[in-house]
């Protein structure tokens, strides 16, 4: 799965595919990341990784979520 994030109020699950989890984010808004992450309810950042609340709404009902997701940066 691939959880997009584009801005504060702009995270949303884009690709649902069996397996990791990888959160895709600007590499501009690194700095910010860990509130955003928060403030969605997605989790926390802990390193380079985010680990993943399950009970976030945005995941799709009967796919498991793993504990964590790799942070992945795009240059825009």
């Amino acid at each position: 799965m691939i959880v997009e994030i584009n801005g504060c109020h702009d995270v949303q699950l884009v690709s649902s595919r069996d397996g990791e989890v990888n959160i895709v984010a600007p590499k501009v808004l690194l700095p910010y990341l860990p509130g955003i992450v928060a403030l969605n309810g997605l989790g926390r950042v802990a390193g380079h990784v985010v680990e993943l609340d399950v009970t976030w709404s945005g995941w799709p009902a009967g796919v498991p979520t793993p504990p964590t997701a790799a942070i992945t940066t795009r240059c825009d």
